[in-house]
């Protein structure tokens, strides 16, 4: 076992933040439950899916909404324990990632 810590940079991880990145969006499209309130993680509809958002003023019909990812702009931590380490198979190296055979830790972004 080794253990490890490393640092993901603003433009390496989420990106930095875009204070032009707010808008003012109709109540009825923002995916929620109860009360809508300042400060609230939203998510909204979009042409391009479901985009997370965060309430920054809500009127009676619209909601003033900063749309850039929650974790824009800041540095990401990490601490990670490395408990196993194994050569790769040929089809893993020819295919450029981990098959999902259980040790991959099982983020279900592939089909295995």
């Amino acid at each position: 076992m080794k253990n490890a810590a490393f640092m993901v940079m603003p433009a390496e991880g989420y990106g930095l933040r875009n204070v032009n990145n707010t808008q003012r969006i109709p109540t009825k499209y923002l995916k929620h439950e109860g009360r809508l309130s300042a400060g609230q993680s939203i998510n909204v509809n979009t042409d391009n899916g479901v985009k997370p958002g965060t309430i920054i003023k809500v009127g009676k019909f619209n909601a003033d909404v900063d749309m850039n990812h929650p974790l824009a702009g800041k540095n990401l931590h990490f601490d990670v324990e490395i408990l196993n380490i194994r050569a790769a198979t040929e089809e893993e190296v020819s295919q450029g990632r981990v098959n999902g055979n259980g040790d991959c830790g099982g983020c279900a972004s592939c089909d295995n």
